[in-house]
Formats: structure tokens, C-alpha cells, sequence
């Protein structure tokens, strides 16, 4: 999960005395559904929500959202996900999916940053944490950015007006940086971004042959050259701790190696391709 999940579970665990429990995930990094419905059963009849991303932010791995959702209606569960990574990419209808909860941002389809939106379904009992105006329908006091809403729903809408074209677009991108990956001595893909069919096609996460005291320089050295990756999500920039989520990996089995996040979009172009990885052989090849 992300770390704006993570850690306000672990504050609420803190401060309410809830029973906070953690989902196990396989090597891909896809949760354990079996495990999800042992804990639905063990907590069935008090008071659940089970809060689980769509789309990982570093890996990629999608979760089954609707066999997820049903699964916690039938354990009389509330579902929160984070749809950050897939709202723009992904056809997603709540009036299908059972979802009573789902979080928004618009930069990740190209609209403004510092805005998004909440999916609340109706009768899901939450109340506001912020009063003292009607606004957001009574959920969200306070003056809109009228510019940033404006335009969010024009990315949004441009987004998934063009999805087809641009999903398959900016998946061949990526097959074709996982192709020119696999000639590269000694790289991996971690957890599941490598399957085109359970990844978003939006990114890839490799591991690299080198020291972990080298990756912060091959980082700054490819930046240099021009390539825009990174050692984790921009949220954890300034985090020295490393990538909880490949820390995750790790603990079932998947060791932990020097690691960037590669991102591709509509704006890219086969070339763009081409030349981070050109570059990224090259260092390699240096740091070797």
C-alpha cells in the first residue's frame, strides 16, 4: 500500500486501538486472496474495512478489484481502494464493482497536480473530518480550486477518450524496454511488472547488478544524460529506509537488489526507449 494508507492505519491502529492486520502478498507482489477471506471470516459480524490499492505504484501488480469488492460485501466488509495508478487508464465502473470507497489524483492522467477526488458510495455511513461549510456535497468544507477541478475533468475525460489507443501505445513501450531489459546481464524485473496481463502498462520496476551504494550514482548519472526514473515513488523521495515495498518482496522470498522505477506515457517515444536503455547499458557496463 502506499505509505498515505500505511501510515494512517498505523495512526488510527495507535491512537483507537483498532486491530490493524496486514494482507500477504505472493512473490509477484499480489495479495493473498485466500488469506484476505480467512481474516474476513475471523472479523465477520464486528466492524470491517479493508483498505487495498488497485494498482501498485511501484511494482505495478493490479489487484482483481471486483472479485475483491464482492468478496467483502459477502463478509459484510467495507472496501476502500487507492485507484490512484488506474483511474485514466483502466475502464472502471462503480456501479459494477462494489466498491465503497476509492481515492483520485489527477496528475497521474496529466491534469493538474494538488487535486483529485473521492468516490463515496451512498450509505456507507462516513462523515466528514473536515467541517464548518457545505461544500464537496457536505463532505469536504472549504472553498474549491475551481482551475484545478476544471482541469482534471478535462484530463479525465481526454484520458479516456483516447484510453484504447494510448493503452496500447504505451504498452508497446514497455515491451519494448522489457525486450531490450532482457539483454542486459544480470537485470530482473521485480515482483510482477513483467506480466503484461496482471501490470498496469505504465511501468516497470528493475532490479540492477550493483552494489547498493552505486544505484544513488547511476540514478544521479542517468539523470544527467537525460533519464527520468526513479528509486522509488516521488512520495519517498528523501526516505533513506529504501522501498517498503520491495522490503515486502524480500520477506517471501524475493532478495532485495539496487532497484529503479522506469514510467512511460503518451509523451514517450520508441526512441526515448532506445536511448534509456543504451544508457543504462552503458552505465552498467561502467560500473561493472
Amino acid at each position: 500500500e502506499h505509505h498515505a494508507v500505511l501510515h494512517t492505519a498505523e495512526a488510527l491502529a495507535d491512537e483507537y486501538k483498532i486491530a490493524l492486520e496486514l494482507v500477504t502478498i505472493d512473490q509477484s507482489g499480489a495479495v493473498n486472496l485466500s488469506f484476505l477471506e480467512d481474516l474476513l471470516k475471523k472479523y465477520q459480524g464486528q466492524k470491517i474495512l479493508v483498505s487495498l490499492m488497485h494498482v501498485n505504484n511501484e511494482i505495478g501488480v493490479i489487484l482483481p478489484l471486483k472479485k475483491v469488492a464482492e468478496m467483502c460485501q459477502q463478509y459484510g466488509a467495507l472496501l476502500h481502494s487507492d485507484t490512484v495508478q488506474s483511474i485514466g487508464h483502466y475502464n472502471i465502473d462503480f456501479a459494477d464493482i462494489p466498491v465503497d470507497f476509492a481515492a483520485v489524483a489527477a496528475h497521474k492522467f496529466h491534469g493538474p497536480k494538488g487535486v483529485g477526488f473521492a468516490f463515496i458510495r451512498k450509505g456507507s455511513g462516513l462523515n466528514p473530518m473536515i467541517l464548518g461549510g457545505g461544500q464537496e456535497r457536505g463532505m469536504r468544507a472549504g472553498t474549491e480550486p475551481v482551475y484545478a477541478v476544471a482541469g482534471m475533468n478535462t484530463a479525465l475525460k481526454y484520458a479516456y477518450q483516447h484510453l484504447d489507443k494510448e493503452a496500447t501505445y504505451v504498452l508497446s513501450l514497455k515491451k519494448r524496454f522489457i525486450q531490450g531489459l532482457s539483454a542486459l546481464k544480470g537485470v530482473r524485473l521485480n515482483g510482477g511488472c513483467g506480466d503484461l496481463q496482471n501490470s498496469t502498462y505504465t511501468l516497470v520496476n528493475v532490479g540492477l547488478p550493483i552494489d547498493a551504494a552505486q544505484s544513488a550514482m547511476l540514478l544521479f548519472q542517468l539523470d544527467l544524460k537525460g533519464v527520468a526514473c526513479s528509486q522509488g515513488s516521488a512520495c519517498q523521495s528523501g526516505i533513506s529506509s529504501g522501498s517498503h515495498v520491495l522490503q515486502a518482496l524480500d520477506k517471501v522470498g524475493v532478495p532485495m537488489m539496487p532497484s529503479l522505477r522506469f514510467s512511460f506515457s503518451m509523451f514517450n517515444t520508441p526512441e526515448d526507449i532506445d536511448f534509456a536503455l543504451e544508457s543504462l547499458k552503458s552505465l552498467l557496463e561502467t560500473s561493472a
